[in-house]
């Protein structure tokens, strides 16, 4: 998708080559934002060399407005737009789909004015949703009364759109001035050729890093088009909830700087482990039918992503303790904490000593793996509820309607069937807590992060709980809560 803002930066800022590469890299990022493409296949697929590609990179890689391509290891992040393919909202998100001619070697022939014009032209087809539209002439043109675009004059949009109607393009597209009868307003019509809004490409990049790394992990069989779209609706929903938990707790209790960004490394992170761990299991002869049965499959995936998540939560409740009692137990910490701000009489700025910036940040932290741990709790407690409310919901939905159930909907028959499904729901669940337990009382969990966590607290006095011990009392008392919830439910369903 072209979303506004990438629009936007392609209308003002671009050459032709350019505008070509940024639309290609549009499909080749992941949820990331990553551009999955090395220099060389962005350069065939535009049609330019390797070496003026490296000119773009270097150009868009420094501070100009904003960095619009970020170095993330080997590769790039596309800064602009929503390039994680997340958090699309419908009543209020505008974009253009990125039609099929927008890769055409007609398309790439034409001068940047010309493919500015048609780039308009396509933002409006795709928001009216009508293959023959028009564009107001002083919205492309500036005038007095209207900022139109800088970069056009009448004769600049003449001259496009004569450009247009003489290349090989216009078997694509149709574009002319026309002006109203009643007064005279002018307007520049659009005409795509019929089927062009159902004619777009479609960014497959997870997919084929999906594939990737199911066979990097060990797993060399084929996976169909509809097994990836179960594994990846899975690994988007992680995204999609965390992100609108935080963006929920923002609203309740203010922003958290750096949790959302976390949060998303987090995301990342869990879904990669997942997919190594579902590699495994599918070699195992238990699990051949996955490959076919793609619903059972995300089902299994699902739980994986569960532990993970899981491990992830307790590793920050964990350090939201140790930081709490880091605060409350240090007197030289607190009191540089709790001391006051003195500031430059002629710059007005706080004047911190390395004791009051250590305590700022350690406030800071704490505040950041709050917020990330509560998040992740939510998380978990939705995705168990989740089961058990979808058993009670399709009981009740049964129960009041006599038309044929939707052969996705499982039916209940009678409260015990109901009632079976649910226990085996809190089973699975408690199952699930006692396998981490188990976990974490034989090996622990440790990671970089807390190392670096743990160093920085070390600085001042060894005051940290034993990891495995709390993270066990955690564990333990969130197993209380799930199988109370699930026991009430059944409850519920044995009395109506």
């Amino acid at each position: 998708m072209i979303y506004r803002e990438t629009y936007n930066f392609l209308l003002q800022n671009v050459s032709s080559r350019e505008f070509d590469a940024c639309l290609y890299s549009l499909l080749k990022i992941d949820w990331d934002g990553v551009i999955q493409a090395t220099s060389k296949e962005v350069a065939d697929a535009v049609g330019t060399k390797k070496k003026y590609l490296k000119h773009i990179v270097k150009k868009y890689s420094k501070l100009l407005s904003r960095k619009v391509l970020v170095a993330f290891k080997d590769k790039y992040i596309l800064n602009i737009g929503k390039p994680k393919n997340l958090g699309f909202d419908k009543r209020t998100d505008r974009y253009c789909k990125l039609f099929s001619f927008f890769y055409t070697p007609e398309f790439r022939s034409l001068p940047l004015n010309a493919k500015r014009l048609i780039l308009m032209g396509a933002y409006k087809m795709s928001t009216t949703g009508s293959e023959k539209t028009v564009i107001e002439y002083n919205d492309i043109v500036p005038s007095k009364r209207s900022e139109g675009n800088s970069f056009f004059t009448r004769g600049r949009l003449l001259d496009a759109i004569q450009a247009i109607q003489n290349s090989p393009f216009k078997s694509f597209a149709n574009v002319s001035m026309i002006s109203t009868i009643r007064d005279r307003q002018e307007l520049v019509w659009f005409s795509f050729e019929n089927g062009t809004l159902d004619n777009f490409e479609k960014n497959h990049t997870e997919r084929d890093l999906l594939r990737q790394k199911m066979l990097k992990a060990g797993f060399l069989g084929m996976l169909s088009d509809s097994f990836c779209e179960d594994i990846q609706s899975v690994g988007m929903s992680i995204y999609n909830k965390l992100t609108k938990l935080e963006k929920t707790f923002s609203k309740e209790d203010g922003p958290v700087r750096g949790v959302k960004e976390e949060l998303l490394e987090i995301a990342r992170l869990v879904y990669d482990r997942s997919i190594k761990k579902m590699a495994i299991a599918m070699n195992k002869p238990d699990h051949k039918d996955f490959t076919t049965e793609t619903k059972k499959a995300s089902a299994y995936f699902s739980a994986i992503v569960r532990d993970e998540l899981t491990q992830e939560m307790l590793k920050y409740q964990n350090q939201v303790d140790n930081y709490k009692d880091l605060l409350s137990s240090n007197e030289h910490l607190r009191g540089s904490y709790q001391m006051e701000l003195q500031y430059d009489e002629e710059t007005g700025k706080a004047l911190l000593g390395d004791s009051l910036k250590t305590a700022n940040q350690t406030v800071l932290d704490l505040e950041k793996y709050v917020r990330i741990a509560r998040v992740l709790s939510n998380w978990d407690e939705e995705w168990v509820k989740a089961r058990a409310n979808t058993v009670v919901y399709e009981k009740n939905e049964a129960e009041k309607s006599d038309e044929v159930a939707s052969p996705k909907k499982r039916v209940w028959n009678s409260k015990e069937e109901a009632i079976t499904h649910l226990k085996s729901a809190k089973k699975k669940a408690s199952e699930q807590i006692l396998k981490l337990i188990a976990l974490i009382s034989k090996n622990g969990i440790s990671t970089e992060s807390n190392k670096v966590n743990a160093n920085r607290v070390e600085k001042f006095e060894d005051i940290r709980r034993e990891t495995v011990d709390y993270r066990v009392q955690v564990l333990w008392k969130t197993k209380e809560q799930y199988e109370s919830y699930f026991d009430e439910l059944s409850k519920e369903i044995t009395v109506a």
